[in-house]
């Protein structure tokens, strides 16, 4: 009965994955088109540091949901 759940949860883990990685194909470019006070925005630290966590999280989950695969 759990194992199903197992499998279950892989194949639900799968989907916000794909959502993450759209969302930071979308952004990157945002960030470099984007102007404020004449700069791109990701030139403002703030942005960089947001969008270095962002991809720090992604790819974490996605090495967690490949270990969580694997076991």
């Amino acid at each position: 009965m759990m194992s199903g759940l197992d499998l279950e949860r892989l194949v639900l883990a799968a989907g916000p994955l794909g959502i993450m990685q759209a969302c930071l194909d979308v952004v990157l470019p945002y960030v470099r088109q984007r102007e404020q006070f004449g700069r791109p925005i990701g030139e403002f630290q703030f942005i960089q540091v947001s969008y270095e966590q962002h991809i720090f999280f992604f790819q974490f989950s996605c090495t967690f949901f490949k270990y969580m695969n694997l076991s």
